[in-house]
């Protein structure tokens, strides 16, 4: 068995995982021990969650459609002939959109930009998604709250959770919660000056206490049990609550009339609660689809740091490489369908993203038909690499090189533990051949053209935003 230090794509968080490959075959996923991320604990998708690279569904050789007619599928091709078809196409290009995706490394999305140019760079998320990511990046950029680590979420004293589903979209985080409501009944432990090894005297002292865990959402689960209070309603009703906590904790945040009393009390409480923690944490996410909710949590994170406390904020994302997508900029996948129909552009690269997944197929269908030339590069089939012309094996995290941002703002290696089968290499990898293919010799070779190995990927992609210098 060999192994390598990897990255868990399975949600935001970005727990520390270890690869291991026998023969070809990835055989297992271990946790990695990081004290600032998982700890020694990992979930169970990212532990079990791994067959996909072993699928029979993998993409492995490159495919390449001569005919006009969609209907048909592609046909295997060398890869030289396959990378000179595609940079033929670039060549007669009106315009190339570029289509990024959450799940695709900085490197690969970096490599894509490079080569469409920032203009025709799109995020491969809807409108919506775009919207909410903005906001996080925004709250994030601009307040003085810092994001949360998954330690400081099990350091916390008083949380509050507006409109997350963490267990389906963060499992490692709502661990983190069951120990972080341990943290005031502790106290007691060390006024009695008991040792923390002594478990039968420390579960004494402590009984069935719990700090303060408040979860405003719209679904229930076993979760909830732990709850110090829980209220369920709909996403902008689970706003107005964080928008009232931040009016009551203190001046500057919008009022909020006509709450029910039962509600108001409820707003009291969990306003009293995080007033006398020394170390309150707000959580929400974009799982809710409320850009308000976004908002309520950073007004009472920014209420409590004016009343002198260190609170922090957690934004639980959708996808593993979210927030880094969103540090780098670009536009919605409506304006991209926007940019084809509108004949700015008539050529598409689409990167490790099932469009299908993100919009209605109607208008994802009608993008694909509109566009002369498309190419894919991805790991598994899926309806878009069906649409492709040109679809191009890409590795998937195990068998490459790569840097994902956590929702947290974490930049994280992962690395290749094997080489695999067939022409399966990484996207930016792909995209570095197709620039160097598309160059003119006349202008000369610049950009992602110029890319050789790992470190020229990750030199370009320090210099794509100035969050991302230091790596």
């Amino acid at each position: 068995l060999q192994s390598a230090q990897s990255i868990c794509p399975h949600c935001s968080l970005g727990c520390n995982t270890t690869a291991g490959e026998r023969y070809g075959t990835l055989r297992r996923i271990a946790n990695r021990f990081n004290s600032q991320v998982n700890g020694y604990f990992l979930c169970d998708r990212g532990r079990f969650g791994y067959e996909y690279v072993n699928s029979d569904k993998r993409i492995k050789r490159a495919l390449v459609r001569y005919e006009p007619d969609r209907t048909k599928p592609g046909r295997p091709e060398e890869v030289p002939q396959a990378i000179e078809f595609a940079a033929d196409r670039l060549r007669r290009a009106r315009g190339v959109v570029g289509i990024g995706s959450p799940r695709a490394s900085l490197e690969a999305n970096v490599a894509l930009r490079s080569l469409v140019g920032p203009q025709q760079f799109y995020l491969g998320v809807d409108a919506h998604e775009h919207e909410l990511l903005n906001t996080v990046l925004t709250i994030l950029r601009t307040g003085p709250v810092p994001s949360a680590s998954i330690h400081e979420a099990e350091q916390s004293d008083a949380v509050l959770v507006l409109g997350s589903d963490l267990l389906n979209e963060a499992p490692r985080l709502a661990l983190a919660l069951l120990q972080s409501i341990r943290q005031q009944p502790m106290e007691r432990v060390g006024e009695l000056k008991i040792p923390q090894w002594d478990e039968a005297a420390v579960r004494n002292a402590v009984q069935d206490k719990r700090g303060p865990l408040f979860i405003a959402g719209y679904q229930r689960s076993w979760f909830h049990e732990y709850a110090t209070d829980t209220y369920f309603a709909a996403p902008d009703d689970v706003a107005r609550l964080g928008f009232a906590v931040a009016g009551t904790i203190g001046q500057g945040a919008p009022s909020v009339p006509d709450l029910p009393s039962e509600v108001q009390e409820l707003v009291q409480r969990i306003a009293d609660a995080l007033g006398q923690a020394q170390r309150p944490l707000i959580i929400a996410g974009t799982g809710s689809g409320s850009p308000a909710t976004l908002e309520a949590a950073a007004n009472v994170a920014w209420a409590l740091h004016h009343q002198g406390k260190q609170p922090r904020l957690s934004f639980v994302l959708p996808e593993s490489n979210s927030a880094g997508l969103a540090l780098l900029g670009g536009g919605s996948l409506n304006e991209a369908f926007d940019s084809i129909s509108q004949g700015q552009a008539d050529t598409v690269i689409v990167l490790e993203n099932d469009l299908y997944r993100r919009a209605e197929p109607a208008k994802v269908d009608a993008f694909f038909e509109t566009a002369q030339t498309i190419i894919v590069m991805d790991s598994l089939q899926h309806r878009t690499a069906a649409r492709a012309d040109v679809l191009l094996p890409a590795a998937t995290g195990p068998e490459s090189d790569g840097t994902l941002v956590n929702q947290e703002g974490r930049v994280q290696r992962f690395y290749q533990v094997f080489v695999p089968d067939g022409d399966v290499k990484e996207s930016w990898r792909w995209l570095s051949d197709l620039g160097r293919a598309t160059s003119q010799e006349s202008e000369g070779v610049s950009g992602v053209a110029t890319w050789r190995n790992f470190d020229d990927a990750v030199s370009a992609t320090a210099a794509a935003a100035p969050e991302l210098a230091r790596i």
